[in-house]
Formats: structure tokens, C-alpha cells, sequence
């Protein structure tokens, strides 16, 4: 088996359902919830409806699974069209501890009133439920559905004991819609039909299964082969399965660990596996051609001959004998059509067909350079502008600073409103640089100590001060 070849631990893709492998797709969540606000709302009935494959099954046992843990209500599973209805009455019973004693097991109607009874007399018992849990419904009986329907009526003082939840085929509601049994079918509130999976949830699913399987890095299964089983499969879970099962046992025999859309198609023939929509077969060029000459009314092939043309009608004859000139100029087009016609039926079809694919290829060939060239000129084009504008942004900073230095070198100070042990007081802590003010003429040129008083900490500081002529005698 393929479980060695790619180290797994379990079949991936097995055939049974199993609660612990639920994938939740938005359709199967979806319909997860239903089930769960169905029976959170206390709805007297419940449907689920689904095609064949779609995973109604799944969600039956991990409802079961569901019900099983919950203390205040009771359950019964049907999920064979085996059972008689007197068998399931028994199975009610039997749930919910009613002694049978004295009870003729094949009196119907005996049975039916001792569950009633249980229902009614204890009045402690009054907020517990019984579920009847039908699997495949559609598989029972009309009869068997008919006598269901005394269940989902039946209540003591508004309080309805039994609960019904179905999942069957979407033809199943053909049978409800029966005039019998359609007050049945009027008590449910809400039916939910399970959709089947599209291409990114196969893709999640089939993987989904792979991961679970213990399966390490291998086999990988490439989009155009996923896509080409979304396809055929419609999606439908089951039909996943089976063909995933054969890809993985075709692959291992031939040790590949990528599966295309080729061993696909391998694998479902060697499979020989149903219920699959077979592909139709591609179309030759002479019915292509022929199917042409019927969309565009010409004349059939001469293995067919064309039927005698009926005689035209006579026709109303106008003034100026307008009716002659309109019959030759369409007397005209006819042998121009017939003319080209013959000249397209007599090329070869290999030619034509050769024709037509170098004229494609050719367009192709030609759009692809004309891309590339396109792509070229506007990488250049982004580059240039990336060039200029890093170019001008540098050429804008050199300015500035250019600037800035020329105001700074030109500031003065004032010279006579102030004296020099102001205007010194008034200096920030920085060195300032002067340039033809009485202040300079005055101070000495060597380095010159005064007591300057912070303005910060009003502390007695000692700075050197050395005035310098900045560009003063260049400018």
C-alpha cells in the first residue's frame, strides 16, 4: 500500500466518515450551527438536506456523538430503513426505561400510548426530551413517514416531548410535499441544504486529510490536478476521496511524490470509478468545419447532398422594374459566396488548421515583446526620475547651507545704543562672529576674560572670548 511509500500513519482518504476528521468548510460550519440553534431553540423538527457524498453523514455521527453527552435529553439513531416503526416505538421505549410488561409488543398503538404516558404522569420528567435522529431519510418508507408525523404533533399542555432531526437527499422533499404528510413538512421552520466544496476549500480539504494521515511534506497534488478533481468530483466530499485514494496508490507504484492532472485522469480510468461526469471527447476538424458551415448556412459537404431549392415565390412586380435589378445584384452575391466557399473547402484542412495556429502563435510572440519592451521603458523611466530627483534635492541643500552662512556671516551688532559690557552681557553663551562694529574696533584682538553673569543659573562664568572675521574682508 501507498501508506509505507509515504510514511503515513492511516489512509488519508478513507471511505468511512469519521467525527474526528471534520473539516469545516463555511458549508459544513454552517450547517454544524444549524444543528446546534435547532436544537438550542427547541425546534420540534429539524432538516438537513444534501446530495449524495456531501458529508450529511459526518455531521449525523457528530451530532450523535453531540447528544450522547447531554444529561437532561435522550436519543435514538436510525440510520437503516430496516427499521419497522413498531421497532423504533420498542427503541423509544427501551431509552426511556418503560417497562414493557403487560404490553403486546406488536400492538402499536399500546406502544405509542405507553410513551405518551410516560410524558404525561411524570410531571418531573416534564423538561426532558427524546431525539429521533434519522439518517438517509429518504430511504424510508412513505408509510413509515406518515406515522412520524404523530411524533411532531404530539404535546402535553404545550410542552413537545419529542424531537425529530432528519438529514436525507434534496428529493426527499417530494415526499413532504405530499398532501398526507404536508402538515408535517409545514412544522419546519428552516431546511438547510449542504453545499459541496470549491476549488480552495478541495485544495484545503485534500490536504486537511493529508496533514491528518501523518503524512510529511509528500505527495503534493498541483493545482491544475486539484482543479481537474473539483471538477469532475461537482466538490462532493466522497467522490474527493475516492479519487484522491487512486491517485495516491497509482503515484506510489510509479514512486512519484507530485501528482498532475495526467495521473489523474490514469487513476480514474484504471479505477474504472463512478458516478463521475465523463469529459467530452474533443472535436475533430472536420466536424469543427462542418459545424461552421451549419452556423453560417453554407452549402453541406458533398457527402450529404443539399436538398433542391424550392421555386421562389413570384414577386410583386414595382415600377421601373426595380424587381429585376434586385434579383440579378442578389443573383451576384450568391456566386461571390459560392465562389469563396469553394475556395475555403478546397484548401487542405491540416493547412487552415496550420494557418490558424501560426497566426495565434505569431500574436502571441508579438504581444509578449511588445510587454517586454513596455516593461523595459517604464523601469528606465523610474530610474531617471529617481536620478533628477535626488539630483535637484542635493542642489536644493547645497543652496540652503549656502545661504544660511552668508546670513550668519553678515549679522552684526548694533554699535551705539548699547555699551560694550552690555551688549556683551547680552551675547548668548555660544561664540558669535562680528564684523565692522565699534564693539570689535574696541576689544582687543588677543583673548580678552570677562565676567559674564548667566542668564540660566545666574552663576559667575569665565569665558574666553576670541572674535573672528568671518569672510568679512572677501565680501
Amino acid at each position: 500500500m501507498y501508506k509505507n511509500f509515504y510514511l503515513m500513519q492511516k489512509e488519508p482518504f478513507d471511505s468511512h466518515p469519521s467525527p474526528e476528521l471534520f473539516y469545516k468548510s463555511t458549508a459544513h460550519q454552517n450547517g454544524w450551527n444549524f444543528l446546534l440553534q435547532g436544537i438550542k431553540n427547541n425546534e420540534p423538527i429539524i432538516l438537513m438536506t444534501g446530495e449524495y457524498g456531501a458529508g450529511k453523514t459526518l455531521l449525523y455521527l457528530k451530532l450523535m456523538k453531540l447528544l450522547e453527552t447531554k444529561t437532561n435529553l435522550t436519543s435514538i439513531c436510525l440510520s437503516t430503513p430496516t427499521y419497522s416503526f413498531i421497532m423504533v416505538l420498542e427503541k423509544i421505549l427501551v431509552e426511556l426505561g418503560i417497562s414493557l410488561d403487560g404490553i403486546d409488543p406488536s400492538d402499536e398503538a399500546r406502544l405509542e400510548q405507553a410513551i405518551y404516558d410516560h410524558f404525561e404522569k411524570k410531571t418531573e420528567e416534564k423538561k426532558k426530551f427524546i431525539y429521533i435522529v434519522i439518517d438517509d431519510a429518504q430511504e424510508f418508507t412513505y408509510s413509515f413517514i406518515y406515522k412520524l408525523r404523530l411524533f411532531a404533533s404530539y404535546n402535553f399542555s404545550g410542552y413537545f416531548p419529542i424531537r425529530i432531526i432528519l438529514f436525507s437527499h434534496p428529493s426527499f422533499l417530494k415526499v413532504l410535499n405530499h398532501k398526507k404528510i404536508l402538515a408535517f413538512g409545514q412544522r419546519i421552520k428552516r431546511i438547510y441544504f449542504l453545499k459541496t466544496l470549491g476549488f480552495e476549500e478541495t485544495r484545503e480539504y485534500i490536504y486537511f486529510r493529508l496533514i491528518h494521515s501523518g503524512a510529511t511534506g509528500s505527495p503534493i497534488f498541483e493545482d491544475e490536478a486539484i482543479r481537474f478533481i473539483q471538477t469532475i468530483s461537482k466538490g462532493t466530499p466522497r467522490l474527493i476521496n475516492n479519487i484522491c485514494d487512486n491517485c495516491l496508490l497509482v503515484a506510489s507504484s510509479e514512486k512519484r511524490t507530485s501528482i498532475n492532472q495526467s495521473l489523474v485522469e490514469q487513476a480514474m480510468a484504471i479505477g474504472n470509478l463512478v458516478g463521475f461526469e465523463k469529459k467530452q471527447p474533443p472535436q475533430d476538424s472536420s466536424s469543427a468545419l462542418q459545424d461552421e458551415r451549419n452556423h453560417l448556412g453554407r452549402r453541406p459537404s458533398p457527402a450529404q447532398p443539399a436538398p433542391a431549392p424550392a421555386a421562389p415565390a413570384p414577386a410583386a412586380r414595382a415600377p421601373g422594374n426595380t424587381g429585376h435589378k434586385n434579383k440579378k445584384s442578389q443573383d451576384e452575391n450568391n456566386r461571390t459566396r459560392v465562389v469563396r466557399v469553394k475556395k475555403f473547402e478546397d484548401a487542405p484542412i491540416e493547412k487552415r488548421a496550420k494557418k490558424r495556429v501560426e497566426k495565434k502563435s505569431g500574436m502571441g510572440n508579438i504581444g509578449s515583446r511588445y510587454g517586454k519592451i513596455s516593461i523595459i521603458i517604464i523601469l528606465v523611466l523610474i530610474i531617471l526620475f529617481l536620478f533628477f530627483y535626488l539630483f535637484n534635492r542635493s542642489k536644493a541643500n547645497q543652496m540652503y547651507n549656502f545661504q544660511s552662512g552668508i546670513e550668519q556671516t553678515h549679522r552684526s551688532v548694533p554699535d551705539s545704543i548699547y555699551s560694550i559690557q552690555d551688549r556683551l552681557y547680552s551675547m548668548p553663551d555660544h561664540l558669535y562672529t562680528v564684523e565692522n562694529s565699534d564693539m570689535f574696533k574696541k576689544i582687543n584682538k588677543n583673548t580678552l576674560s570677562l565676567n559674564l553673569i548667566s542668564k540660566k543659573n545666574k552663576s559667575i562664568i569665565e569665558k574666553k572670548y576670541q572674535p573672528i572675521i568671518l569672510m568679512g574682508n572677501l565680501m
